[in-house]
């Protein structure tokens, strides 16, 4: 059923390329727990749990349901039309329509949904946008600047991601 409505959101977003060379693409497979985690935080229920990696949220539940999907002809993907919730789309739209298309778009994903889970799924949880910048810059050791990470906040705040 996840495997299906997982499906059923990447073709509903337009992000079936997302799944080429999946399994021979580290960068591919970080965008695609990256996606699925803020689209679930946007609302979508897709069942996943995530837990902090090096890269931020990820699950392996995701990892073991994308690797089929990659596999599978485009023609399949294609044609999966399962309802999804308009809304949760909506919402992650707002926010990925913000994040750049080129070469830094995982990063950039990796930064929004890591500043995301310090904010609301990590133990201690960060309270305020100093907090979490510190946590950023403490988890990913230099990674992203103080900047980066307080306009990955801004953003996030900016698009009700953070509440």
């Amino acid at each position: 059923m996840a495997r299906t409505m997982l499906a059923s959101y990447i073709v509903a977003l337009g992000l079936t390329d997302t799944l080429k060379n999946f399994e021979f693409d580290f960068t591919r497979r970080l965008q695609l727990q990256k996606i699925v985690y803020l689209l679930q935080e946007a609302g979508a229920d897709l069942g996943y749990q995530f837990g902090w990696y090096i890269h931020g949220p990820y699950s392996s539940s995701l990892a073991n349901d994308a690797y089929p999907l990659s596999s599978a002809p485009a023609e399949i993907i294609d044609s999966f039309k399962s309802p999804v919730d308009q809304k949760a789309v909506k919402k992650f739209r707002s926010l990925i329509d913000s994040v750049p298309s080129d070469k830094r778009r995982a990063d950039v994903l990796e930064l929004l949904a890591s500043v995301h889970y310090v904010m609301t799924h990590s133990f201690p949880r960060a309270r305020t946008r100093k907090e979490a910048i510190n946590s950023i810059l403490d988890l990913k050791r230099g990674k992203f600047s103080s900047s980066e990470i307080g306009k990955a906040y801004d953003l996030l705040e900016s698009k009700s991601f953070l509440k």
